[in-house]
């Protein structure tokens, strides 16, 4: 036990007295001689081999005259200065003797050395954490420019004319440059800029430039911006900057006013490139022919290698479709990504007009491929994008999940995508009602819910209900009843708002309460169709007559037996639930066989 306590007292006087002789200098002595042996002995007295390797590259410079008498006398004074702070030999004198070191090899002046000198000066009567941020920052200045370097990012300038300033902080002032950021396999630079730099906050302040979207492979002269006054925190690779002019040739004739955002990625290529951003302030400006035969009304903003067209919470984007020089179809969304090949929304509403009616869907995605000149709207599995396309002209609910139109072609096509050949597409009466669907929209619960958020919209008087409302008052979670009234939109009893989580009551609702009790006429009027080949359904534009394919049997009434078999099963579906179709009709004891019958509603 005491020979142990021996050795350890041995190993820890062995360490102090090394600690203490790396803080027996005093003071460095103000002759180049002197001043050279005594920092080569304090740093190797830390690190001897980075300790020489840093005196190696600093000795030639000192022996060669490049630090004049003035300038050593300033650099003993720093020096010592750092010593009476207790500055470390590694990293603060390491750093020191390395900017010294760029400083020597760089084209810097002796009057850059004196203003330099002078934030030096100022910066030791300051708090340590100061003088070794600037002394970073100096050491990449005068060595290649930089005014930041870390493993992933680099800003750089391309100039060395930059003058040392101070006034409560030392800074750094540049002229006309253009500033570099670069990272692995992206870079961003703004040309024609001017600046000021604060190392010790690692901040740059800028004055002008020129920006544009080359990294989104649009042409530099075409899609481009001028900047007004910017800061960059250095230590990332992203910043914005406000009242920014931009210009986009192809798309406006005028520039617009915005914000800039702009980040510089790893491993970006033309194609996946989401930066530099640019946003108008301006909501509501509008593009003819954003596309041949399409205008678009909305915000504007430009994200890489697209253009995106915004809406905002009260009026959505919109994308407008003609034919025959008339409006015919329109899109709206809070966002269009709009690229030279195509435009898309993965929640865009889209209406198809024809005479007085239309035909609308609240929440598709869309695509319009512009070399194709077709359009493409997909209905999704969740939220209001399980809502059937609602027809005013033909006065039917569609269900199927694709529609397809080369706005060339007066054939508009409407398609099962998933399991194809299987899956069904459902074509049903706007006045349909069957009990047994009625009863199992109320499942388990005590009351119906078409029936509650009736005697909701009596008792209060209006048919707009907020869902955090009507959950109190039913006494469920708000999520539940979101899902309920979700649900209802998608069948057509309300419209759902999801901006502001509010429903409007549909006059359907009220028409399904009253078929329920029989105070009122209804229908069991259904197409079901389930092809492969063909598309289930075709819109003839000249007409608007729907031809439906694959059907099964069509049930027209169930008390009276009245079923129809259309031939090649198919019908074509007219205005206001009038058909057309060829085959055998089945009433009760009799079947009728004919090549034209017509169905008058």
């Amino acid at each position: 036990m005491p020979i142990r306590f021996n050795y350890c007292f041995l190993f820890g006087l062995l360490f102090v007295t090394q600690n203490l002789s790396g803080q027996t200098l005093k003071n460095f002595t103000a002759d180049p001689v002197k001043f050279n042996t005594e920092m080569q002995s304090f740093l190797q007295e830390t690190d001897k081999k980075e300790g020489e390797k840093i005196m190696e590259e600093f000795l030639p410079l000192w022996k060669s005259g490049r630090f004049d008498g003035e300038q050593q006398q300033a650099i003993y004074r720093t020096a010592n200065a750092m010593l009476r702070k207790r500055m470390k030999a590694f990293p603060d004198f390491r750093n020191y003797m390395v900017a010294l070191t760029s400083f020597g090899n760089s084209q810097q002046t002796n009057q850059s050395f004196n203003s330099w000198q002078i934030s030096l000066d100022k910066l030791l009567l300051l708090p340590t954490r100061y003088f070794t941020n600037f002394i970073v920052t100096c050491n990449n200045l005068f060595r290649d420019n930089s005014l930041y370097v870390s493993a992933s990012t680099n800003w750089h300038c391309d100039i060395s004319t930059y003058t040392f300033d101070f006034d409560s902080l030392p800074k750094v002032v540049f002229g006309k440059m253009t500033l570099v950021c670069l990272t692995k396999g992206d870079s961003s630079e703004i040309r024609e800029t001017q600046g000021v730099l604060y190392p010790t906050r690692q901040l740059f302040y800028g004055s002008g430039g020129k920006v544009n979207w080359s990294r989104g492979g649009w042409d530099a002269s075409l899609v481009r911006a001028e900047l007004s006054d910017y800061r960059i925190d250095i230590t990332g690779s992203d910043f914005s900057a406000d009242s920014v002019v931009f210009y986009n040739s192809t798309y406006f004739k005028s520039p617009l006013l915005g914000r800039y955002f702009d980040k510089v990625l790893a491993n970006i290529s033309v194609e996946n490139a989401s930066y530099p951003r640019f946003v108008s302030y301006l909501t509501s400006l509008e593009i003819k022919n954003i596309v041949p035969d399409i205008d678009y009304k909305g915000g504007f903003s430009m994200a890489g290698n697209k253009m995106i067209g915004s809406g905002k919470a009260e009026q959505n984007a919109q994308l407008v479709l003609y034919r025959n020089k008339k409006e015919f179809c329109i899109a709206r969304a809070q966002g269009f990504s709009i690229r030279k090949d195509r435009i898309t929304s993965d929640n865009a509403s889209v209406s198809f007009y024809y005479e007085n009616d239309s035909i609308f869907h609240p929440s598709v995605s869309f695509k319009y491929i512009v070399s194709d000149r077709e359009v493409s709207l997909i209905r999704g599995e969740e939220g209001k994008s399980q809502s059937p396309y609602f027809d005013s002209y033909h006065q039917v609910d569609m269900y199927f999940d694709g529609l397809y139109w080369k706005i060339d072609n007066p054939i508009i096509d409407l398609k099962m995508i998933s399991g194809a050949g299987e899956s069904k597409a459902t074509f049903e009466s706007s006045n349909y009602f069957r009990k047994q669907k009625f009863l199992r929209m109320q499942g388990l619960s005590d009351s119906h819910p078409l029936f509650r958020v009736k005697q909701f919209a009596e008792v209060h008087g209006t048919k707009e209900i907020y869902t955090e409302d009507l959950a109190k008052d039913m006494k469920l979670p708000v999520s539940e009843v979101r899902d309920m009234m979700i649900n209802l939109s998608n069948s057509g009893f309300v419209s759902y708002n999801s901006q502001e989580d509010k429903s409007t009551v549909k006059d359907r609702l009220y028409y399904y309460l009253l078929a329920n009790t029989g105070k009122t006429d209804y229908d069991v009027l259904q197409f079901e169709s389930i092809i492969n080949a063909l598309p289930n359904a075709s819109i003839n534009l000249l007409n608007f007559d729907i031809t439906l394919r694959g059907l099964a049997p069509i049930i027209m009434s169930d008390s009276q037996n009245v079923v129809i078999y259309p031939k090649d099963q198919e019908v074509k579906l007219k205005k206001n639930r009038d058909f057309s179709f060829a085959g055998r009709v089945h009433a009760g004891r009799f079947d009728f066989y004919g090549k034209v019958f017509s169905f008058d509603y």
